[in-house]
This record gives C-alpha cells, sequence and structure tokens, in this order.
C-alpha cells in the first residue's frame, strides 16, 4: 500500500512536471543524423577488424549496469534505514 501511494505520486509528480511539454509539436530529426549514424557504424565494423570494439562495448555496459545497480541498491538500503518505525 505504502509503494502504491509512493509511485502514484511520483507518477503524478511527472505528469505535472512534463505537461508543458505535451503542447510542443512533434521533434523530427534532420536526415543528416541518420546518415552520421550510418557512417559512424561503417567506421565502426571498418575498426572492429583490428580491434574488439564490440567486446569492449559489452564489456562497458556491464560493468556501467553492475555499478547502477549497486547504487540502486545503496539508495534503496538508504531510504529504508530511514523509515522511522523501521528497526
Amino acid at each position: 500500500m505504502i509503494s502504491t501511494t509512493f509511485f502514484n505520486l511520483l507518477y503524478g509528480t511527472l505528469y505535472v512536471i512534463l505537461y508543458p511539454l505535451r503542447a510542443l509539436n512533434d521533434a523530427t530529426l534532420p536526415g543528416d543524423i541518420s546518415g552520421s549514424i550510418t557512417t559512424a557504424g561503417v567506421y565502426l565494423g571498418n575498426v572492429a577488424n583490428f580491434f574488439p570494439i564490440y567486446t569492449l562495448l559489452i564489456i562497458v555496459s556491464t560493468v556501467l549496469s553492475i555499478e547502477a545497480l549497486v547504487a540502486l541498491y545503496k539508495g534503496i538500503k538508504w531510504l529504508y534505514q530511514k523509515i522511522p518505525f523501521i528497526n
């Protein structure tokens, strides 16, 4: 019940904060951006023949996700300890 109330409060707060953004028009990206992403992919593919870039990206993303999970765990643990009626 506490978590439901918390999530409803969080949803309502985000809805109010983001409400002015709903009045704006939809954003469109220029065609050059997709071309630059394609070009970067081609360059990355050429370099990947000599250097294991994809493996490094997987390792870095795995390490960053683990670090984010540890930070989330510590944040939840800190918040849990701040509740006065839980020992």
